[in-house]
């Protein structure tokens, strides 16, 4: 299989690449219109876009055509058909017809600007002349389904083609994937193959080679250089954030490596804003056979996608379609080294990275930002968000800012296991504004959020306090483990498991203990099926969905010491293959739990439901589609758990993050006395007590039924208190104890 690499262009500066790094500082940049060669124009020759004038495909989703994918526009895209079941769907071939088309030296594909559905991966590519009017065939590649502009270099160029086909093999998405593309291009190149000049050390043209001085420079015959060239000479130039190494990164598939939504996709901000209509000049140094682009983005007008610009070695002159800040998609997998880019145009917005600059820098940077929105990079945690709302939160303490919000994202990555099984990613997770009707959200490559919360987030004492939850929540969605720890229903219970961790690690009270959702769980263990299934419990209050899998976090982390029992489950989750069903996925969770747990917790499990037979179909019912969890299917795993021996656990049904000690310690209850009046229980003197339980009968049964749970209190009100009724305090080993009986 071929490898899809970046051509070289035609006008590289000469020499290799050398010369130092230039460091990112803080300091305010000349204004572009001070910096050289703005004044005057840079002729730099254009390779020649090649008009397609006809296209044709095998499937496509109207009206997203196959026009659309040569209409010139990024923001419109060709989809293949969303139904994408049965074997017949792959192959799917996109044609593209020439009237003239001269010598094609090589083809630019434009994947969708949002979204990872369809983005191409393995093809075979074909074409025909006049001459030759059968296909035939090129050679084989593979996009990898990545979001960036792919090139296809034709070695030796193709000549008068009539047609151009790729035969795609496969794409990315949902099942077995889709076919999309926002724009594909066919060029050829400038044949003018003289170098602008040879004074630089390398392509990005921010250095000059050793020797060089005024008369080397007077004979350079581009106004533009010439001027850089003087700048660079007298040290007048000022590089700050103009002059960059950038660092490749994985391209974020987390989606086929954790299970999880993709992370960032900008990485590498560049702290330049370009204007609508600007040529933007960017020189680029050695590209060590990589493929680059850069994306620029309108924020906030709902342009996350915004408009991309392939990068070659040597000079770019780039027409900005829009205005926007600037960002280097530089994706590799291999070890490739880092790419000086020169943007010897546009403004100089500036960024902050808490690893080279310092809180003063902060205040300087958003004082002389001249964009409306800002980027802010730690270890973990990419930010961008309006200026105005960085200085009404945090106008002084930027590093304090990233710092809490990488705290937040290695929190709940450690949660899931990344460190401990070495799958810490190289991609941050992005937190960015957006103007949309969402409160905030999370999708692929991104979290967002409305202008409203934007202040309170922004401050980092706020932020570690009362404002956690939201983005923590956020993040949370983008590293469930989907199907297995996301199954059907549980889209907005399970990322909360790591919201909650968060919101106590940072030394919070638990939202479910503060906003009493334990007692609202007791109905769920006095009824049983049909009225009680897992998935439609008190009217399906995520918060009381969510009490469970935290109950199994505080037994296992905090009461028996084992810290790592979520990351050895989401391990276990991600390395073994995808439940088939919703059902499936919940019945395999419990297996998991016992296993890993070494107890046997079919109990627990069968207490809050998960173990209830339930069928359902269509939209019907609080399970919003098909879900089955046979009865059948419940009896071989309790069979499977009985014969593993495994030991009891504790009543963790009644686990409460208030009462972790009385688990701890599994203390004995010490009794006290109960006064009656009327319906009400004066209860004093009781301790150790982790739940009270009311067991009531009509005077026919055996056995009172429970009918009534509480937390403990110091006065209960029992419904229909009378002589058949008996009061139980309950111990954290599940041992009861009589408190009143008449």
């Amino acid at each position: 299989m071929k490898k899809v690499i970046l051509i070289p262009a035609i006008f590289a500066c000469l020499c290799a690449c050398g010369g130092s790094v230039t460091q990112r500082t803080a300091s305010r940049t000349v204004p572009a219109t001070a910096q050289a060669g703005t004044s005057v124009a840079l002729e730099v020759p254009e390779d020649t876009k090649i008009p397609v004038y006809k296209g044709k495909t095998s499937s496509s989703q109207l009206p997203e055509g196959i026009q659309r994918s040569f209409d010139g526009n990024q923001n419109t895209m060709y989809h293949s058909s969303w139904r994408n079941q049965g074997e017949a769907y792959f192959p799917i071939d996109l044609e593209y017809f020439f009237k003239e088309a001269g010598t094609v030296d090589y083809m630019v594909y434009y994947p969708r600007q949002e979204g990872v559905n369809g983005n191409i991966r393995k093809f075979e590519l074909y074409a025909n002349s006049a001459e030759n009017p059968e296909y035939r065939k090129i050679g084989t590649y593979d996009f990898g389904g990545i979001g960036s502009p792919s090139i296809v270099p034709f070695n030796p160029p193709l000549r008068n083609p009539e047609a151009i086909k790729l035969h795609v093999l496969s794409g990315a998405g949902d099942g077995q994937g889709f076919v999309s593309c926002a724009e594909m291009e066919f060029y050829r190149k400038n044949r003018d193959t003289e170098s602008l000049t040879g004074i630089f050390t390398d392509g990005s043209c921010s250095e000059l080679k050793k020797g060089t001085g005024l008369p080397e420079i007077e004979k350079i015959g581009n106004d533009f250089l010439k001027q850089l060239a003087l700048q660079l000479l007298d040290g007048t130039y000022d590089k700050a954030f103009r002059i960059q190494e950038y660092r490749p990164y994985p391209y974020p598939n987390q989606d086929v490596t954790l299970k999880a939504n993709p992370f960032n996709l900008l990485d590498n901000p560049t702290g330049i804003y370009a204007e609508a209509g600007e040529d933007l000049v960017a020189f680029v140094g050695d590209t060590h056979g990589s493929s680059l682009s850069i994306r620029v983005i309108d924020y906030p007008s709902r342009r996350f996608g915004g408009t991309t610009y392939l990068l070659k070695e040597g000079a770019n002159k780039l027409k900005m379609k829009h205005p926007g800040l600037v960002y280097v998609m530089y994706h590799s997998e291999e070890a490739v080294q880092p790419v000086k880019i020169h943007f010897a145009t546009g403004k100089v917005n500036g960024y902050f990275d808490k690893n080279h600059h310092s809180e003063q820098d902060w205040a300087n940077l958003l004082n002389g930002a001249v964009a409306p929105f800002f980027d802010a990079i730690g270890d973990y945690a990419h930010l961008c968000f309006p200026v105005e709302n960085y200085l009404a939160g945090c106008p002084k303490e930027g590093n304090r800012l990233i710092q809490v919000y990488d705290s937040l994202v290695l929190l709940e990555e450690q949660f899931i296991g990344l460190q401990k099984y070495n799958r810490e990613q190289k991609n941050r997770i992005f937190f960015v504004a957006d103007d949309s009707d969402l409160y905030m959200y999370a999708t692929a490559y991104r979290t967002g959020y409305s202008k409203g919360p934007l202040n309170q987030i922004l401050n980092p004492e706020l932020f570690r306090t009362t404002q956690v939850w939201g983005p923590a929540h956020e993040v949370g969605h983008v590293l469930q483990t989907r199907p297995g720890l996301r199954w059907q229903g549980m889209v907005e219970v399970t990322n909360n498991i790591l919201s909650l961790y968060v919101q106590t690690t940072f030394g919070n009270p638990s939202r479910i203990l503060q906003e009493g959702r334990y007692p609202k769980s007791h109905p769920m263990f006095i009824h049983r099926y049909p009225f009680s299934t897992f998935g439609n419990i008190t009217n399906v209050d995520v918060f009381v969905q969510l009490i469970p899998f935290w109950q199994l976090q505080l037994y296992n982390s905090n009461v028996l010491g084992y810290t790592d029992f979520y990351a050895d489950v989401f391990e276990r989750i991600r390395k073994e293959k995808d439940p088939a069903t919703a059902g499936e996925a919940q019945l395999n969770f419990v297996k998991l739990c016992c296993e890993i747990s070494g107890y046997d917790l079919t109990g627990f499990f069968a207490d809050w439901g998960f173990l209830t037979p339930v069928a359902v179909s269509g939209d019907a019912t609080v399970f919003k589609g098909p879900f089955a969890v046979p009865a059948e299917e419940i009896g071989k795993l309790k069979e499977q758990i009985a014969s593993l021996g495994l030991k009891k656990p504790l009543e963790i049904k009644y686990l409460r993050d208030n009462n972790v000690e009385l688990f701890k310690n599994n203390r004995e209850i010490v009794e006290g006395t109960a006064e009656v009046t009327g319906n009400s229980l004066k209860l004093n003197g009781w301790k150790n007590v982790v739940a009270y339980e009311i067991r009531q009968s009509s005077g026919t049964e055996k056995q009172p039924v429970l009918t009534q749970i509480n937390v403990p209190q110091e006065h209960i009100v029992v419904k229909d208190l009378d002589d058949n009724t008996r009061i139980y305090a309950v111990s954290a080993a599940g041992k009861r104890i009589e408190v009143w009986w008449k």
